[in-house]
């Protein structure tokens, strides 16, 4: 698959960030977008994407501690590994904690902190993603899945950590879901 050279490569920077790098004419003259999650359901891949890899030699100290303790506790609950992080408040990392200083825990309107043109939404990226090729004037491309957490298809969540994540995620459940 030819890379998509058009889109760049932001990774995790906000939008303010990146427009801050441009001459605001500059800004103003792209179309801009940003896709979002469900929230619960991005948890549950942030935290089966730290199940699954391991941590990078490179990366700093507080992501290694942070495989090392999904890791341990996937290890010792499995599939109420999710539950248990949202829920217990014992863990050496506060959830709170987690979902300010950790991308990818991190809420999408961190992320998506300034007016786009177009939010489209994980849940229907195929016809999301053909608008946004189309809306920039580009021949459609079709998108590979990087990156793809397995779940464990035993995991489920009660409606108190569905509850608690509503909270964290306020923000992104009042402009997006």
């Amino acid at each position: 698959m030819e890379a998509v050279a058009w889109i760049g490569d932001a990774g995790h920077r906000t939008a303010s960030t990146l427009r801050r790098r441009m001459k605001p004419a500059q800004w103003e003259s792209y179309f801009t977008f940003a896709f979002v999650r469900d929230p619960v359901d991005r948890f549950l891949s942030a935290y089966y994407h730290y199940v699954r890899r391991q941590a990078k030699p490179n990366e700093p100290r507080i992501y290694a501690e942070l495989h090392r303790m999904i890791q341990q506790l996937h290890a010792e609950a499995g599939a109420d590994g999710p539950e248990r992080l949202v829920m217990d408040l014992g863990l050496e990392f506060d959830l709170a904690h987690l979902v300010n200083h950790i991308n990818h825990f991190r809420p999408q309107s961190f992320f998506v902190d300034e007016d786009l043109d177009f939010i489209g939404r994980y849940e229907q990226l195929a016809a999301d993603w053909r608008y946004v090729c189309q809306r920039a004037g580009h021949p459609h491309v079709e998108l590979r899945h990087r990156n793809a957490a397995q779940r464990d298809p035993e995991t489920k969540l009660s409606a108190g950590a569905i509850g608690r994540l509503e909270r964290l995620y306020t923000e992104d459940f009042e402009r997006w879901y």
